[in-house]
C-alpha cells in the first residue's frame, strides 16, 4: 500500500470513528468547515469572535476552551463599537466568567484595534495567504501555530499544525501539511476539512489509540 493509500486509509478510519462517536456534532462541524466563506466576506464582528475563540486555546484542553467559550461568547457577540464604548463593563463581565486577565486584555485590545481599523477580512484577502499569516501573528495572543488556527477559521484553506496533527504526522514520517494536502487531493475536500477531521479524531479518541491505528496502517503498507 503506497503513501497515498496509507493516508487515505487513515482518513477513512478517522471519519468512521467520528461518525460513530457523535455523528450529529461531527456532521455539523464538517459542514461548517466545508462551506466557510472567503475571508473578504466576513464582518469585523465575525472575525473578532473567531479571534477570541482561538486566543482561548493555548495552554488549556479543548474541553476547557469550549466550556469557557460557551460562557463568554454572549458577552463578546455584539457590535465592536459597543464593546469599546463599554470596555470597563465588558472587562468586568469577562473576568467574572474567565479569570485570565492577560487573555481578556488581548481581546479588548483587539476590539479597539478593529474599531480603529475596520474591514479586516477584506484586507487579509487582498494580502494573500502568506502575508495574511504574518499579519495575524501580529495580533495579541496569536502565535506561530495559532495563526494557522485563526486563518483556517476565517476562510483560508490552511492546515493547523497543532500537537495532535504534529504527533500524527510524525508517526507517518511526514508533516501535517503534507498529510492533509495529500488526503485533500485524494478526497476533493478542503485541507482545512481534513485538518479538522484528523484533529477531532485525536481529540475524541485520544492520541494513544489514534497512534496505534496509524502505526498499524503504516506497518501494513
Amino acid at each position: 500500500m503506497g503513501t497515498r493509500s496509507c493516508y487515505l486509509a487513515l482518513w477513512n478510519a478517522a471519519v468512521k470513528f467520528c461518525m460513530e462517536y457523535d455523528a450529529e456534532a461531527f456532521k455539523e462541524n464538517l459542514d461548517w468547515f466545508r462551506y466557510l466563506p472567503a475571508p473578504g466576506q466576513i464582518s469585523d464582528e465575525e472575525f473578532y469572535l473567531e479571534y477570541c475563540f482561538v486566543v482561548l486555546h493555548p495552554g488549556v484542553s479543548t474541553v476547557v476552551a469550549h466550556s469557557v467559550w460557551d460562557r463568554i461568547r454572549p458577552i463578546l457577540d455584539q457590535p465592536l463599537p459597543r464593546i469599546v464604548r463599554n470596555e470597563k463593563r465588558v472587562r468586568t463581565q469577562l473576568l467574572r466568567m474567565y479569570r485570565n486577565e492577560r487573555k481578556v486584555g488581548y481581546m479588548l485590545d483587539t476590539a479597539r484595534y478593529l474599531v480603529a481599523n475596520p474591514g479586516v477580512g477584506r484586507r487579509l484577502e487582498r494580502m494573500g495567504r502568506e502575508q495574511a499569516l504574518k499579519y495575524l501573528q501580529t495580533l495579541p495572543g496569536i502565535g506561530k501555530v495559532t495563526r494557522y488556527h485563526l486563518a483556517r477559521n476565517i476562510g483560508f484553506d490552511v492546515v493547523k499544525p497543532d500537537r495532535h496533527l504534529t504527533r500524527l504526522a510524525e508517526v507517518l514520517g511526514t508533516t501535517p501539511n503534507e498529510l492533509c494536502c495529500v488526503v485533500a487531493e485524494e478526497t476533493g475536500e478542503r485541507v482545512g476539512v481534513v485538518d479538522y477531521v484528523f484533529y477531532q479524531w485525536c481529540a475524541w479518541a485520544g492520541f494513544d489509540e489514534v497512534g496505534e491505528v496509524a502505526r498499524a496502517i503504516c506497518a501494513a503498507s
